[in-house]
């Protein structure tokens, strides 16, 4: 519920619609935080068959580079963080490389997308409806933690 809805809209984005949420958490005994969740773990199924998983966590200090997004297939690896993203394959040299420069800041950027879509753009990055299966996809993952069974979307929300 922290920062898990933004992780899973990006991904929803990249990856498609999510079918089925499965999530489980843990909590450390030194994190005292009531009004958090602890590490959540989950792994998604969208609709290609392809799972995703995610780990959200206020509590585990991660070292090294981990922050950002990691896409494992068959060829290698891409960490893509918020400044530079790194391939990292056999014969490539894993450098941090920079995103091409904007003349936009991210801000500007989204405002620029929301006037975009209120003047009929209809290639907005997300709408109410969009977002509406975002928070389904996190209920569906609180629900599955409290009940250790994973959750299929369509079976507990129906059409969205």
């Amino acid at each position: 519920m922290l920062h898990g809805i933004h992780t899973i809209a990006g991904a929803r984005r990249v990856f498609g619609d999510v079918t089925r949420v499965y999530v489980q958490e843990h909590k450390t005994g030194s994190f005292q935080r009531s009004d958090l969740e602890g590490t959540m773990t989950a792994l998604f199924t969208v609709e290609s068959g392809v799972n995703v998983s995610v780990i959200q966590s206020p509590e585990t200090r991660f070292f090294g580079n981990t922050g950002g997004y990691m896409l494992h297939g068959e060829s290698g690896t891409i960490r893509a963080g918020s400044d530079s993203y790194e391939i990292l394959a056999d014969g490539e040299y894993p450098s941090q490389r920079p995103y091409p420069p904007s003349k936009l800041s991210s801000y500007a950027l989204e405002f620029q997308a929301f006037a975009d879509y209120i003047g009929g753009d209809e290639s907005a990055p997300t709408t109410g409806y969009s977002e509406r299966k975002t928070l389904a996809v996190i209920q569906a993952g609180a629900e599955s933690a409290n009940s250790g069974k994973a959750i299929d979307i369509q079976d507990r929300f129906g059409s969205l």
